[in-house]
């Protein structure tokens, strides 16, 4: 196992956008896809990640126990040319989970991150499956994660009642912004 640098997204020019994640169900079937699913596998540590509801209120995700977890990547491109870039499969979700957004990360187990990281692809074919929703914690937290001003560890505390009250208050005034103020895609979508 190596530590390398990369860069999130791969730049595809044929779609003239940066590609952030990449379906695990079509992941060795996609010709964009295949050689890194086949050759390339990583995984990304993470703490959690953010995902919105319908209502647009912003949720932070994590493992119960608060435990790093690992997202399973696939890797484009060489640290020693300078192009080194990741993308992070995506999976359906399941329980609690689905009633946020209906895809997440696939988050991968410990006991699978050797299988995923050094064996074949048949091996690695086995490693994707969803992650069950009852590993997970979740909760609301504040609007402003959607702002790439906003830079700060209590942007992962949950709301109180009050909190959460006032942000739906301004969110129906309209004064409160959103998620996709910035355009930006849906990050799991």
């Amino acid at each position: 196992m190596r530590d390398e640098m990369a860069q999130f997204g791969l730049y595809s020019a044929q779609l003239k956008k940066r590609i952030i994640n990449a379906r695990s169900e079509t992941i060795s079937d996609k010709q964009l896809f295949a050689d890194a699913f086949r050759l390339r596998r990583c995984l990304v540590p993470a703490s959690g990640w953010y995902e919105w509801d319908s209502t647009k209120q912003p949720h932070h995700i994590q493992l119960m126990d608060g435990r790093v977890m690992g997202f399973a990547g696939v890797i484009f491109g060489s640290q020693q040319t300078g192009d080194c870039s990741f993308v992070i499969l995506t999976t359906e979700s399941d329980g609690v989970l689905s009633s946020v957004h209906h895809r997440c990360p696939l988050v991968l187990p410990t006991t699978q991150w050797q299988t995923w990281l050094n064996g074949d692809q048949v091996q690695a074919k086995t490693c994707l499956v969803p992650p069950s929703s009852g590993f997970f914690n979740l909760y609301p937290v504040s609007r402003a994660v959607g702002s790439v001003k906003s830079d700060t560890a209590e942007l992962v505390a949950p709301l109180s009642d009050a909190e959460r009250a006032a942000e739906r208050a301004l969110l129906k005034t309209g004064e409160a912004k959103t998620k996709k103020t910035s355009g930006q895609p849906d990050l799991f979508g």
